[in-house]
């Protein structure tokens, strides 16, 4: 046989089955208020683009009744794919249909399915779940925590599309672009790429431009290449407070490495939507046996090491590069050991069941009913005023459902701000621990400033570390094995 013949059988021989095929859903903008067009506009027109110029067989369920968006559906994806309203019933369709043509061989060996998900997304909520709940279309989000306002659907809802394509050979991706959707790495198999925007205690943001990472990740995706290069190119440009994650072996490496050490530094105080004082509030009741100070030490000692890996092949991180990582951290620690101190010294709320605020609203039809569940400490640290004028602004400006929601949230806030000044009548000392961080002098304007510092330095640091780690990693990778 000669030479010519041969490389071209060896190339046959290792290329992918020449009938393999590529299916996308691209699915969400759930929980929006109403108007003309969602936060998740730039990735409706780039996911399109990235699907005119490729051949993948694709369809659409994006949420319905905003004009602009649905426009630029119908522009980006030039009439190749329809759009469905994005509800609970077309949620269960699409993955009904898919494991349908799994199982009837529809969708064989060797073919590629990838789901992408942009769209609202809350906390993990109940023990039963595996992943977490995102936004469908009805209702528009109040909560960003837990997606409250908006209809929600579990991404355990894929567990069994998972083992499907598993068990028929097929390779599946899973990109959650959601807020929370780190999450979504808990149904982690061989032959799935699950690729979160970020960690499971922390928001992923939308918007326009090609700061957030979801942003960049779709404007990342080219013809050819892998998902993990993809991911990989967009970790490295992305600037906002997320933490992506992918399930490649490495990945899951770092996520174990790094995550739960990394999360309170990538908070920052926000009087509307806010992480950073639930958090020291906790730490503070905890007193010595706090988190905080052994995250802090497994981070520096991480970091640490790593700098004596000199002679990784292809890694360029450097002592200066560790030093000014340390020190953003050692920033950011101080702070929050002299919050917690501080407030830890306050007269503490006694220890009480976590009660309930709730809402109700029957319309003849269906009777809902919404509750926040929260304990004193939470209670106490709530503030209520800044939420109170953002909705009584939304009930001005909406009207039918999102209206009614949003009067429910603010009847909600208000009754737990009236919990909060009884226990301050009942325990006047509650009062200094009840206004503690709305009387920290330019609170949000320096955690800010340090949790940025503290991504910032991350970004560069998960970098290097893939880079040396996945340099001599040798398990399978089915991310890197997914090609577009």
């Amino acid at each position: 046989m000669s030479k010519v013949k041969t490389t071209l059988l060896l190339s046959l021989m290792t290329c992918a089955p020449l009938h393999a095929k590529n299916y996308m859903t691209f699915m969400g903008g759930g929980g929006e208020p109403a108007g003309p067009e969602t936060i998740f506009d730039y990735q409706v027109k780039s996911i399109g683009d990235f699907n005119s110029n490729s051949t993948w067989e694709t369809q659409v369920s994006f949420n319905g009744g905003h004009s602009k968006t649905e426009g630029y559906i119908a522009d980006s994806f030039k009439r190749k794919a329809t759009n469905s309203r994005f509800t609970e019933s077309e949620y269960e369709r699409i993955i009904k249909d898919y494991e349908t043509k799994l199982n009837n061989g529809q969708i064989t060996s060797g073919d590629q399915l990838m789901l992408v998900v942009t769209t609202h997304g809350s906390m993990k909520k109940r023990d039963d779940e595996k992943t977490h709940d995102v936004s469908v279309t009805g209702g528009a989000v109040q909560n960003f925590d837990t997606a409250e306002g908006s209809r929600m659907v579990s991404m355990d809802k894929l567990e069994n599309l998972v083992k499907l394509a598993e068990k028929r050979g097929v390779k599946l991706a899973i990109i959650d672009l959601s807020c929370h959707s780190g999450n979504t790495l808990a149904l982690n198999r061989p032959n799935t790429c699950i690729i979160s925007a970020t960690g499971p205690n922390h928001y992923g943001y939308a918007g326009g431009g090609s700061g957030p990472f979801t942003n960049s990740f779709i404007d990342s995706m080219k013809k050819g290449k892998s998902l993990e290069e993809v991911f990989l190119n967009a970790r490295n440009t992305f600037s906002d407070l997320s933490f992506p994650m992918i399930s490649s072996p490495v990945g899951m490496d770092l996520n174990e490495e790094m995550y739960d050490n990394i999360t309170p530094y990538l908070y920052r105080y926000d009087s509307n939507h806010d992480k950073f004082s639930p958090y020291v509030t906790n730490e503070a009741s905890k007193g010595e046996a706090c988190e905080e100070p052994k995250n802090y030490q497994e981070l520096t000692n991480l970091i640490t090491q790593f700098e004596d890996i000199k002679k990784a092949r292809g890694v360029d991180y450097s002592s200066r590069d560790g030093k000014k990582f340390r020190e953003s951290v050692d920033r950011y620690y101080t702070l929050l050991t002299k919050m917690r101190t501080d407030l830890s010294k306050l007269a503490t709320p006694k220890t009480s069941p976590k009660e309930e605020f709730c809402t109700e609203k029957d319309d003849g039809v269906i009777k809902l009913r919404s509750c926040m569940t929260l304990n004193q400490n939470e209670i106490l640290s709530y503030n209520a005023e800044p939420l109170k004028k953002l909705y009584a602004k939304r009930i001005q400006s909406t009207s039918g459902k999102d209206k009614e929601d949003a009067e429910m949230t603010l009847e909600r806030i208000t009754k737990v701000e009236r919990r909060q000044q009884q226990l301050i009548r009942e325990n006047p000392d509650y009062a200094k621990r009840a206004n503690f961080f709305k009387d920290w002098p330019k609170l949000e304007e320096e955690t800010t400033r340090l949790s940025y510092e503290v991504a910032g330095h991350a970004k560069a640091f998960y970098q290097e570390r893939y880079k040396q780690k996945a340099s001599s990693d040798t398990r399978p990778n089915p991310c890197k094995d997914f090609i577009l």
